[in-house]
């Protein structure tokens, strides 16, 4: 499958780490334990990998104690398949 955010995600992977895996709680809820910079290649890692999901909604998750973001939680559901 291709990468829906084409050469903009090989920019993405190439300047920053590897993407990690969320952690699933069930029901379509993940956390993501990452930095703002690690976050973007490793949601766009998650999409690619899991093309049934629907994304809606992300909300930012724990700051440590200088207001940076440290984690990301991201709700999903089933796509809905056309018969």
């Amino acid at each position: 499958m291709k990468n829906p955010l084409g050469k903009l995600a090989d920019k993405i992977i190439t300047h920053n780490t590897t993407p990690e895996e969320p952690t699933n709680f069930s029901s379509g809820v993940f956390y993501f334990n990452v930095t703002a910079t690690r976050f973007g290649v490793s949601l766009a890692t998650f999409i690619t990998k899991h093309p049934e999901l629907k994304i809606c909604g992300i909300a930012s998750g724990t700051t440590d104690g200088y207001g940076v973001t440290r984690g990301y939680w991201v709700i999903c559901e089933t796509k809905e398949i056309a018969q």
